[in-house]
């Protein structure tokens, strides 16, 4: 297969190994958490991303891999506290408007995920974020696919 073959076939699989990941990582929150109200905003949240992924294969990764990229340090040395105590607001408005999704109940989603994570224990934060450790793997390797 040739050079630019080869980029084309790279360039479709990473979203869906972004996709993957990402489905993983909701179905980790949704698994753990104890209270029922965070599983449904999580569910919702999930199956909104699902719906965008099915009309768009790279919607996910357009959409949060920019974000992982620009926070790769922290969360290659795990410091989940920046994440925890980080406000999204302006950054999920900026999202919503754009990929037109609900700011409220991402919001509220953001703050069960936020809950869910720091109640639980140790091996629950390692799976989380390895996922996020490879979610930033395969967008850096999508962005030499784009360029």
């Amino acid at each position: 297969m040739d050079e630019k073959n080869e980029n084309k076939n790279n360039q479709e699989n990473y979203p869906t190994q972004f996709n993957t990941l990402l489905k993983e990582v909701f179905d980790l929150f949704g698994e753990t958490s104890s209270r029922m109200r965070s599983k449904i905003h999580i569910r919702e949240m999930r199956s909104s991303l699902i719906r965008g992924m099915q009309t768009q294969e790279d919607y996910a990764i357009i959409m949060l891999g920019p974000y992982l990229w620009a926070s790769r340090e922290d969360i290659e040395h795990n410091r989940a506290d920046i994440f925890i105590s980080r406000e999204y607001g302006y950054y999920l408005m900026q999202l919503s408007k754009k990929h037109k999704f609900s700011y409220d109940d991402a919001i509220s989603t953001i703050n069960h995920m936020k809950q869910v994570y720091t109640k639980s224990k140790n091996k629950f934060k390692n799976k989380i974020h390895s996922q996020l450790l490879c979610m930033v793997s395969v967008y850096a390797k999508y962005l030499l696919t784009i360029r």
